[in-house]
């Protein structure tokens, strides 16, 4: 595995864990979702576009 791909694994895994505290806290359900790369660029383009308009 090279070191970005780890990163980003150590990324998802604490913002995992962060949401399961948050839902042990509050007890209201919190989830993490993991956006690909692609997912990424395409909510970064909506937003853009909301924007101009």
């Amino acid at each position: 595995m090279n070191q970005k791909s780890s990163e980003k694994v150590d990324i998802d895994l604490l913002a995992q864990a962060f949401a399961d505290v948050l839902t042990r806290r509050t007890g209201i359900q919190h989830v993490c979702k993991i956006k690909s790369k692609s997912e990424s660029k395409k909510s970064e383009g909506n937003n853009y576009q909301k924007e101009a308009n």
